[in-house]
Order: C-alpha cells, then structure tokens, then sequence
C-alpha cells in the first residue's frame, strides 16, 4: 500500500568485496554483506523493509528521505534519423 503512496525503490550501491558482495542504500544509511549477491540482496530487502515498516507505523514514512534521482539524465530522442545505406548482395 505505501509504494502507491510514494517512489520508495532506492538505488543500490553493489561493491564486489574480498569473500562476498557489500550492498548500500545511502539515503537510508544502510549497508550488509554476504557471500553471494543473492543473500546480500536479501539481507538488505529485510533492512529496508524493516525500516519502511517502522516508519510507518510511528507515522514518520513521509520523513525519510526521498530516493536519488538516477545518476545518468534521461534520454532525449532526437529529432535527427539515422539513414543507414542498403547493402547490395
């Protein structure tokens, strides 16, 4: 029900480490590890979840931080066509 309320997907910080994988979500300040991908992203779904839940309950979901905008802007289409020659066989 929140996610309709408010964008609350973070971006994922993902640092491959000796012996496993480090994941962050920086406006959360959280940060787990574990040996494979698949159980550091299922560490850091618990946290965040717990967190989100928190939050909502104590009525403070509107005061966490909003998620980063995505580090690359957005694609603008061009107006230009590419043409590319037929090639004759």
């Amino acid at each position: 029900m929140r996610e309709m309320l408010r964008d609350l997907d973070y971006r994922i910080v993902i640092t491959r480490r000796a012996g496993g994988f480090e994941l962050r979500i920086e406006e959360l300040a959280l940060r787990t590890r574990g040996t494979t991908l698949e159980e550091a992203f299922r560490r850091l779904t618990v946290q965040k979840t717990r967190v989100l839940d928190l939050a909502e309950a104590i009525g403070l979901l509107d005061e966490l931080p909003d998620p980063a905008p995505h580090p690359l802007r957005p694609a603008i289409p061009s107006k230009r066509i590419a043409v590319t020659p037929r090639h004759r066989d």
